[in-house]
């Protein structure tokens, strides 16, 4: 199941970390920089809706508890891919050191994805 969510998460770390590529390819370099973000811009408005409807079903504590303790990496980790795309682009070389840290990231927060947040602690509370 772990290498499942990692395996996930990685191949949008690639699609955020290549989007510029992509579109500066398609469409020139105009726009390149701003493709990763727009992806992941897109991705989170999916979550938030995801989210929000989570907090309709099962409340806002409970929601948070299930989304905080891996959502804290996997975003950063997807973050810094979109960063890492952006600058790609540009042929700036600050990001060869970030590309390894993001999909770190993106492995621990698939661990706690699968083992730790199916049991948030709230739940045991109530």
């Amino acid at each position: 199941m772990t290498i499942d969510v990692i395996l996930n998460n990685w191949v949008v770390l690639l699609v955020y970390s290549t989007a510029g590529i992509i579109v500066l390819r398609l469409a020139g370099r105009q726009f390149a920089f701003i493709a990763p973000w727009l992806v992941f811009l897109t991705h989170l408005l999916g979550i938030g809706l995801g989210v929000g409807a989570a907090v309709n079903e099962i409340g806002i504590s409970l929601t948070l508890a299930y989304v905080i303790p891996h959502g804290i990496f996997e975003l950063t980790g997807l973050a810094l891919a979109c960063f890492v795309g952006s600058r790609v682009v540009e042929h700036r070389q600050v990001w060869r050191p970030l590309l390894p840290i993001a999909a770190a990231l993106i492995v621990v927060a698939a661990f706690i994805e699968v083992h730790i947040t199916p049991y948030p602690i709230i739940a045991w509370v109530r």
